[in-house]
């Protein structure tokens, strides 16, 4: 209500758009890509919807002096990033080194996360699909402009998704499948694709999916103009980086007057700086949760998420190339007590697959550790004893006890292994897709997306540096399939490959824990890359 109300002074004809569109993609989504009648489906929707949010005109009109009183109340929000790049940060949405959570709150995208997993509209309003879901179209939001002034239109949007597609964008592998963009008006992009892919706009809800102005890749990592409920103000990505509400957004003023973000290297030092009340905000792990909870007077809340760790061997280089010993350090794991130990119980076992568990393309075998298997193939892999050096830092809170839990199971099939901790803002630069065995650790993405992102041949961040063939067809192959569990079929099949020859030992999906300040509102229960940083509030008094 805070900022919903002085958005109806502004434009009630807007947000009878606004309000209304949502249910005309979920419509679309839930149908998959059966599309028959589909303009005629939106066109009903619209008008049904369009009918309750005039009813809900009339309430936000009651309280708008109320909402002004409340906008004028807003504080400074501060959180930090973990200079987990050693200082290149930047504000290009798809760099190696993109600032979050700032580039989530200076852009938008097409499509968001909704609470139900599925695409929500965000800069496009609907979209819809042909029979052969290989062409799909995106009806922009109207009115909506860049924090330069100018208007967010389909060349914003053509140029922005070719961006996305650049050689060094680390969502090229996961959207090589656009093959051109049409733009037959200023509010519509047509999206034509080499293959089929019916469950494509749930690539559009990814974090660095981000619309940029047109021309702007050159500027756009030190300036940072998007069209987000925030603007910049100052960037300093080894001290602090300063936000200031964008009181035009689309969708209102947003609720917090300023935001301030902080680089701070260590995860110990983030939760350091919450308890000593320099910090508004910090995700965290159970073990670190509890101490939070023990000192009081923080709000502590908890969700599942498709987040992982994971330690990486490169199948590509010695002495991982070796399909049998990187199968023997799989097979041995005991990954109920991994999540024991360093989850404090709080995740669930998953056998090597990235694909969150509530996903419903995820592949759930058993592997219950098998040290015997695991002894026979050290065998036949010619183990000789030799240590390996595992890279590890304190980038995610969970790597040392994971680690250390992982160095006595294998002890006890004579595997040894020796901890190496590299400074935290150096380990993505200088250990990360270098060394042949790194822990690494990422955020929840739909199946399609890390399948492709993470492990397709030659992709940006194949961390394994796998090169299958069979694997590559297997995403194709669920691409182009129409029918759902023909789809599933192949989805699960690929991770079934990644179990049985990849390099990745995924042991679990962890619980997500969010601690913040009393003066916070509207705190989400969700993972931090689907969080909308426009509905979150801090009242006035809190913050620096």
């Amino acid at each position: 209500m805070k900022r919903f109300g002085l958005f109806v002074m502004i434009s009630l004809l807007a947000l009878v758009v606004v309000a209304c569109q949502p249910q005309v993609v979920e419509v679309e989504v839930t149908r998959e890509v059966e599309v028959v009648n589909e303009v005629e489906v939106v066109k009903e929707v619209e008008v049904e919807k369009i009918v309750e949010v005039e009813k809900e005109v009339e309430v936000e009109k009651i309280v708008e002096v109320e909402v002004e009183k409340e906008l004028g109340n807003r504080g400074t929000f501060r959180i930090s990033h973990g200079l987990a790049w050693g200082g290149t940060e930047n504000l290009n949405p798809v760099d190696t080194g993109r600032l979050f959570p700032v580039i989530s709150m200076i852009y938008d995208g097409l499509s968001t996360t909704g609470p139900d997993g599925k695409p929500k509209p965000i800069l496009a309003q609907s979209w819809s699909a042909n029979d052969t879901a290989d062409v799909w179209t995106f009806n922009l939001r109207q009115g909506v402009k860049f924090h330069d002034g100018s208007d967010m239109t389909s060349a914003d949007v053509k140029y922005s998704i070719e961006h996305w597609q650049g050689e060094t964008s680390t969502l090229a592998g996961g959207l090589a499948l656009i093959e051109s963009v049409d733009t037959p008006d200023d509010h519509t992009v047509v999206l034509n694709l080499n293959q089929s892919h019916a469950d494509f706009p749930l690539l559009t809800m990814d974090y660095r999916a981000k619309i940029i102005p047109e021309g702007s890749a050159d500027t756009i990592a030190e300036t940072g103009i998007g069209t987000g409920a925030y603007k910049l103000v100052t960037l300093d990505v080894e001290g602090t980086t300063v936000l200031e509400a964008n009181d035009d957004y689309w969708a209102g003023p947003p609720g917090m007057a300023m935001v301030e973000v902080v680089g701070i290297a260590d995860a110990e030092a983030s939760i350091q700086a919450f308890l000593s009340g320099q910090l508004d905000w910090v995700d965290t792990s159970l073990p670190q949760a509890e101490i939070i909870e023990a000192q009081g007077g923080f709000n502590l809340i908890d969700f599942p998420t498709g987040g992982w760790s994971a330690f990486i061997m490169r199948t590509d280089i010695e002495p991982f190339n070796n399909l049998e010993l990187r199968r023997a350090m799989r097979v041995v794991a005991d990954r109920q007590e991994m999540v024991d130990v360093a989850l404090g119980g709080a995740g669930i076992v998953a056998c090597d697959t990235p694909v969150k568990p509530d996903d419903q393309y995820r592949f759930d075998p058993d592997c219950s550790p098998n040290p015997d298997l695991a002894q026979e193939l050290l065998a036949e892999a010619g183990y000789g004893g030799e240590t390996f050096e595992l890279f590890i830092s304190d980038v995610c809170s969970d790597w040392t006890p994971l680690a250390e839990v992982y160095q006595q199971q294998l002890a006890a099939i004579g595997v040894n292994i020796e901890i190496k901790v590299v400074p935290s803002d150096g380990f993505w630069t200088d250990a990360w897709m270098v060394e042949p065995f790194v822990a690494t650790c990422w955020g929840e993405r739909p199946a399609d997306q890390i399948l492709n992102e993470a492990f397709r041949s030659g992709a940006v961040w194949n961390e394994t540096f796998q090169a299958n063939a069979e694997f590559d067809a297997l995403l194709d192959q669920a691409r182009n399939e129409l029918d759902f569990e023909a789809r599933k079929a192949a989805y699960q099949a690929a991770q079934e490959l990644i179990w049985l020859e990849g390099g990745a030992m995924i042991p679990y999906h962890g619980q997500g824990f969010r601690a913040t300040t009393p003066c916070v509102l509207d705190v989400p229960a969700a993972y931090e890359f689907t969080v909308n940083w426009a509905d979150i509030g801090i009242t006035q008094g809190c913050g620096g």
